[in-house]
């Protein structure tokens, strides 16, 4: 599964899928959910636990003051998206340390480390730095294909979207 995927599923299971892919209003938010390419162009650097809040902050169905009942719907749907993401969704990669990965911007990174939600890696060309990436950011590695698949994994232990095969798996934090 993709990360729209898993944002699909859990608007889907609160309600909002309706409103989010085929509201009216043209000036919306909802405009940047189209496809996966909208999607990582607006939200590819968002730490998947703060989708929500980032997508849906200023959207008119969540306005009013802080007590309104809008708002008090907002919160406890950021409260839910957050749990979903660090409980329930877990990342299938077959990005190893030492892998050398590149980006959109042809630019190459050594991995250093894989934890929660982040690859931390470390430029190739000089001047070095140390940065943390967001799993999703990367488009392929050197010499093998690039594989980034999330999981669902309900409370019952049922997985949705799991791949078969060797894969290093992470819990998103």
């Amino acid at each position: 599964m993709t990360p729209l995927q898993i944002f699909k599923r859990f608007l889907k299971d609160n309600g909002l899928y309706v409103y989010t892919f085929y509201g009216k209003c043209k000036n919306s938010y909802r405009l940047k959910f189209r496809n996966e390419e909208c999607f990582r162009r607006y939200y590819g650097n968002t730490p998947l636990s703060e989708l929500f809040k980032t997508a849906f902050s200023w959207d008119p169905m969540f306005n009013g003051m802080a007590q309104s009942p809008q708002r008090k719907r907002y919160y406890a749907l950021c409260k839910k998206w957050k749990y979903m993401v660090t409980h329930h969704v877990f990342l299938q990669t077959n990005i190893e340390p030492g892998d050398t990965v590149f980006s959109k911007e042809k630019r190459n990174y050594t991995v250093k480390e894989l934890r929660g939600r982040y690859i931390y890696c470390r430029t190739v060309l000089p001047p070095q730095y140390s940065l943390g990436k967001q799993f999703f950011s990367f488009d392929g590695i050197k010499g093998k294909e690039m594989i980034n698949n999330l999981y669902y994994k309900d409370n019952k232990g049922r997985c949705y979207g799991k791949i078969d095969g060797e894969f290093n798996e992470i819990q998103l934090q």
